[in-house]
C-alpha cells in the first residue's frame, strides 16, 4: 500500500511543479530569460550521444579527477558532464554543488550520478 502512496505523492508533486511553471489565470507557460551561452573551444563538436555501455559519452555525467585551478598538481574527484568531442578527446564541463554567490554558475539539476542527489551547477 505504501508503494502506491509514494507513487501518488510523487505524481502530485510533479503536477504542482508543472502548475508553478504556468501563469495564473491564463495557464500559459511563464516566460523565462534566454539561458546564458558561452563559446566552446574552436574545434569542439558539441553533441548528445549517450550510450550506457560503461564508457563516458557526450551527454553523460562522469566522475573524474579534476586538478585545482590554484595548484594543478593537486585536485579531487568531481562530476563532469561530457558535452562533446575535440578530435578524439572528450570535452567536459565541471560541476559543483557550491554556488558561493557567483552569477556565472548555471544550474543543471541533480541526478542518479550523485548518491546524495545534490543540485549541481556548471563550474566556470
Amino acid at each position: 500500500m505504501s508503494k502506491w502512496v509514494n507513487i501518488l505523492l510523487q505524481l502530485f508533486k510533479q503536477v504542482q511543479a508543472a502548475q508553478k511553471e504556468r501563469e495564473k489565470g491564463t495557464g500559459k507557460p511563464r516566460k523565462r530569460a534566454a539561458p546564458r551561452t558561452e563559446r566552446v573551444e574552436h574545434g569542439t563538436r558539441v553533441e548528445y550521444t549517450p550510450d550506457l555501455d560503461g564508457d563516458p559519452d557526450p551527454g553523460e555525467v562522469v566522475w573524474t579527477w579534476v586538478p585545482y585551478e590554484e595548484d594543478p598538481l593537486r585536485g579531487k574527484d568531481r562530476p563532469v558532464v561530457i558535452i562533446g568531442r575535440t578530435g578524439d578527446d572528450l570535452a567536459g564541463v565541471m560541476l559543483t554543488s557550491k554556488n558561493k554567490g557567483r552569477d556565472d554558475r548555471v544550474p543543471v539539476g541533480s541526478g542518479a550520478w550523485d548518491p546524495k542527489r545534490r543540485p549541481r551547477l556548471r563550474k566556470s
